[in-house]
């Protein structure tokens, strides 16, 4: 999605021009240092705006398959702080008006924290997921799983936030928005809907990941007791694995229509690993249970099957 738009709509553009014009509402006595102070809180909002938009470009410039994302909100913040003070100047002698103004910006203030929030913690799990796959390409499947879980902890996190998020926008004075230009609430809905599905969409692809993971760690237990010529242990350790792979299978595959565009091939690809896993644990499945039995032609007949399923996605 277009978070530059987004980010630019909520923090600092609008206010910008809205801080600076409030000049004409000012007394005689007083209007000139109000107006500079809520100039200078505008000139911060809008910087904050700007490091704001910087740091959420990174999510769309980045692919989780190929690494993380490194987000630095520190200056978002110190923008922000510097604006709220700004505007506790200047409370002390502003008008009816330009005390409207300072709440509204004040509720923007808030959001725009909110959204750094957001930005912060989802970059956490952006990065859990990325560390989790990469255990996974290098067969660290046990690592891969423990990463994965807590990637999934920290993006629940993000989604408790991003609630927040909504919640400050449902709750703002839509009234009094209507002094500032250019605010449009339908699209700041729209904007967040875009993020939810998003957060909706990774929630469960890491699950997915962790599935397979986990499916990964029974498969090769499995393949060391074949070694081992314990058959009976390594029947029940394949049906394991194949419990997991199908779980990622339907995971996945219950997502490649609902996820973003962005995330869509990655899920086709996921799905195509998980239905060759599971396709290949249940050939090893009966592999073992031919062994068991002493029917090494048989056993042989379906370790080709199973190997043949795992190159079904060139799957390594």
């Amino acid at each position: 999605m277009d978070r530059r738009q987004y980010l630019e709509a909520t923090c600092g553009t609008v206010l910008v021009g809205t801080l600076a014009g409030c000049s004409s509402d000012s007394s005689a006595s007083s209007g000139t240092n109000v107006t500079e102070h809520l100039e200078a809180a505008g000139t911060e909002l809008e910087a904050a705006n700007n490091a704001l938009s910087t740091e959420s470009e990174k999510f769309s410039e980045t692919d989780f398959e190929e690494g993380g994302v490194d987000v630095q909100t520190t200056a978002v913040t110190e923008h922000l702080d510097a604006a709220g003070s700004e505007l506790d100047t200047a409370e002390s002698a502003a008008t009816e008006s330009q005390q409207e103004t300072i709440e509204a910006a004040r509720s923007w203030i808030a959001l725009a924290r909110s959204l750094t929030t957001f930005i912060d913690v989802f970059a956490d799990g952006y990065n859990g997921v990325s560390n989790g796959l990469s255990y996974f390409q290098s067969q660290r499947y046990e690592d891969a799983a423990e990463t994965l879980d807590t990637a999934s902890d920290t993006l629940s996190d993000a989604e408790e936030e991003l609630v927040i998020v909504q919640d400050r926008i449902e709750n703002l004075d839509t009234e009094a928005l209507n002094n500032l230009d250019e605010v449009e609430i339908s699209t700041f809905e729209a904007d967040i809907e875009r993020l939810s599905g998003f957060i909706d969409a990774m929630i469960p692809m890491v699950d997915g990941l962790r599935q397979e993971s986990l499916g990964m760690v029974d498969f090769q237990t499995g393949s060391t007791e074949i070694e081992n010529e314990e058959y009976t242990a390594a029947k029940a350790r394949f049906k394991d694995a194949r419990s997991h792979f199908s779980s990622a299978e339907t995971t996945f595959k219950d997502l490649e229509e609902s996820a973003p565009e962005s995330l869509q091939g990655s899920v086709i690809e996921l799905t195509c690993y998980g239905s060759a896993l599971r396709e290949s644990a249940d050939h090893f499945v009966a592999t073992a249970a031919a062994l068991e039995n002493g029917n090494r032609e048989k056993a042989n007949e379906e370790a080709e099957k199973g190997q043949e399923a795992l190159d079904q996605c060139n799957f390594n």
